[in-house]
């Protein structure tokens, strides 16, 4: 699968895979900061990212 789809969405699909089912969520930060990484004004990344921050009460990381 990997080699059909973009970078961006490859980031996008690990990074919930991880956040949602999995509950590593250091394995979704590291997705969605390689993702940032690349794309640092991507809304969803960026919004991703701080939610899963918030849920962790990281909240300085959060904002």
């Amino acid at each position: 699968m990997s080699d059909q789809v973009s970078d961006r969405e490859r980031y996008y699909i690990e990074g919930v895979y991880y956040q949602q089912s999995e509950r590593t969520y250091d394995k979704a930060i590291e997705a969605y900061d390689e993702l940032l990484e690349i794309y640092p004004d991507d809304f969803i990344g960026n919004n991703n990212l701080g939610e899963l921050y918030a849920g962790l009460e990281d909240w300085d990381k959060a904002i």
